[in-house]
């Protein structure tokens, strides 16, 4: 599957990885249940089934792209495209507390990238930042 993409440590990408917490909130929306155990979310989330977890992890990167954190409170406006061929627009809107948040168009809560974890594996091809909402395009 395109997932296999992130198993290759070689191809520049960037991963924005929602919370635990962005989880538990998806699931709440979807379901209206209010899940605390990771157990459960977990299997809130399988039970979407392979094709739309696919598309949702796909949503969460962009390949050929190491965009740190650096460059992303410089990128105001720009247009991200994702692995799963949707298109993230990069709103900065404190350049100078470093709030970054990314924009996916379904209209909901937009995903702020999170200041206690940005550039994981800064250095390699590959970057990742933790976001706090699970992406979703319309």
């Amino acid at each position: 599957t395109p997932v296999t993409v992130l198993l290759d440590g070689d191809v520049a990408l960037t991963a924005f990885i929602p919370t635990d917490r962005a989880f538990r909130a998806l699931v709440q929306d979807l379901s209206g249940q209010k899940l605390d155990s990771e157990a459960d979310v977990f299997a809130a989330v399988a039970a979407l089934g392979l094709p739309a977890v696919e598309q949702v992890l796909l949503d969460h990167v962009v390949l050929g792209a190491t965009v740190t954190s650096a460059v992303a409170v410089t990128a105001d406006g720009a247009e991200l495209g994702t692995a799963g061929g949707d298109t993230l627009v990069v709103d900065v809107r404190r350049p100078n507390a470093r709030q970054t948040f990314l924009l996916d168009g379904a209209g909901a809560r937009d995903a702020h990238l999170s200041p206690s974890h940005l550039d994981i594996n800064l250095g390699n091809p590959q970057v990742a930042h933790g976001i706090s909402e699970v992406l979703l395009f319309p």
